[in-house]
C-alpha cells in the first residue's frame, strides 16, 4: 500500500493544497501560536483544504487566568479559551477520539515569554475525526 504523505511549514493561509485534499490535521500549537497576533480562528480559515473525513490531532495553549499584566491583548484572549478552542472544534464538525489536559503551568521556560506571573497555562490536546 502507497501512501502520499506531504508535511509542510509554511506561511498557513497560503498553503499549495488544493480544497478538499487534506487526510490528517497536524496542528501542534499552530492555531495558538496563529492567535498571538490575530482573531481569527485558524483550523477554520484553513478548514476548505480538509476532506470531510479528515482526522484532527491538535494541541491548544489554554489559560486558566489571565493575569491584569498580560502579554496576550484583551482582543485575542478568546482563542486561549477552552470554552472558544472546544466550540471551534465542534463547529468544524470533529469529533473526539481521545482528549487530553496537562497539568497547570505558571512559569515558562526560555522561549515561552508569553505568560507573566499569576497566569495559568496549560495544554490541551484533541484528537478527533469528521465523519462525512
Amino acid at each position: 500500500m502507497k501512501r502520499n504523505i506531504v508535511f509542510i511549514c509554511a506561511d498557513f493561509l497560503n498553503i499549495p493544497i488544493q480544497s478538499n485534499s487534506v487526510d490528517i490535521v497536524i496542528d501542534q500549537s499552530g492555531t495558538s501560536n496563529y492567535s498571538f497576533e490575530h482573531e481569527e480562528f485558524l483550523l477554520r480559515e484553513l478548514n476548505s483544504l480538509f476532506k470531510h473525513n479528515c482526522y484532527l490531532l491538535s494541541s491548544f495553549i489554554l489559560f486558566n487566568k489571565f493575569s491584569i499584566n498580560s502579554h496576550i491583548a484583551p482582543r485575542l484572549r478568546e482563542n486561549f479559551t477552552s470554552v472558544k478552542v472546544t466550540k471551534e472544534i465542534q463547529n468544524l464538525q470533529f469529533q473526539s477520539i481521545d482528549e487530553s489536559t496537562s497539568n497547570y503551568l505558571i512559569r515558562g521556560g526560555k522561549y515561552e515569554d508569553f505568560f507573566v506571573q499569576g497566569e495559568k497555562i496549560y495544554t490541551y490536546s484533541f484528537f478527533g475525526k469528521r465523519w462525512g
